[in-house]
């Protein structure tokens, strides 16, 4: 019985380290969409990150920071024919 509590606890600790290692490589191909400005696969990838890890702190944070980036560059300063109200301030 001993042995089998033990072979649980080891795959259990070997699915822990992959699923670690499969995190880290969504960041390390994220980081890398990011410096290509290709913000939208970096949210993709940041995504699968929470589908298998739903509080990760750092994959929300980076999303929402990405979603602010994307939002900014899809706003057009010259469409709004209000001269008296700022874009920028929503």
């Amino acid at each position: 019985m001993g042995d089998i509590n033990c072979i649980n606890i080891a795959t259990r600790i070997l699915k822990e380290k992959e699923t670690a290692r499969q995190i880290e490589r969504y960041f390390q191909l994220a980081s890398e969409k990011m410096k290509s400005q290709d913000f939208p696969e970096a949210i993709n990838l940041l995504t699968k990150i929470l589908e298998i890890d739903s509080e990760n702190r750092k994959a929300k944070t980076q999303i929402a920071y990405l979603e602010e980036i994307i939002r900014f560059n899809n706003t057009d300063v010259f469409s709004s024919t209000n001269l008296f109200m700022d874009p920028w301030e929503e």
